[in-house]
């Protein structure tokens, strides 16, 4: 029998991968637009103040439009159903969970991801992101981290045989030393 939660639960997930699903297109030609403008606006012979600045405006813009294309992309793979295996970039994966909890710590830390480049794992993606994000803010809630002074996080991953360790450190902040360990997370996964 399926409890109410799980039900809510799956109705969230579906939710979710359809709000990412309609957000995807508009992104793609609102990108596609704005870099067909920005080379536009570089052709131009006449160099008028106005369209470099017209030009910078553009730029910003794009920036915002990609963070709102990764956001989306990770809110999807945080979303699909379970059971899918497949190879993934362990970084790829921390940016993510990162990018969909960004709204909790944004304020009161930083936080820097080292040693996860080239990292790739075999794994269900979406039992791993509903892991990470899970770990996130667990880690950073439990670090009680204050938007007074901002804190310093650097996660740093570490390969033993098939395990893949996640340390969270805290580089500077009002009870920390400098770069203690503040929390240490296992994630046991089979590597290519």
């Amino acid at each position: 029998m399926i409890d109410d939660e799980t039900r809510h639960r799956a109705l969230m997930g579906g939710l979710t991968a359809g709000i990412t699903h309609e957000l995807s297109n508009p992104l793609a030609y609102m990108l596609a637009n704005i870099d067909y403008v920005l080379i536009e606006l570089g052709r131009c012979e006449a160099r008028d103040p106005t369209l470099d600045e017209c030009a910078r405006a553009l730029t910003q813009v794009k920036t915002g439009t990609l963070q709102l294309r990764a956001l989306t992309r990770a809110l999807k793979a945080l979303a699909q159903p379970l059971g899918h295996t497949t190879t993934l970039d362990v970084s790829q994966l921390m940016e993510h969970a990162l990018l969909v909890t960004r709204g909790t710590w944004k304020h009161s830390a930083s936080i820097d991801v080292e040693s996860l480049t080239g990292l790739r794992v075999v794994c269900d993606e979406a039992l791993v992101m509903r892991w990470l994000t899970h770990r996130v803010l667990d880690t950073l809630g439990r670090l009680g981290l204050d938007s007074a002074e901002r804190t310093r996080v650097v996660i740093r991953a570490e390969r033993e045989g098939p395990s893949l360790w996640l340390s969270v450190h805290l580089v500077s902040g009002v009870d920390s030393a400098r770069g203690q360990e503040a929390a240490r997370l296992e994630l046991t996964i089979a590597h290519d």
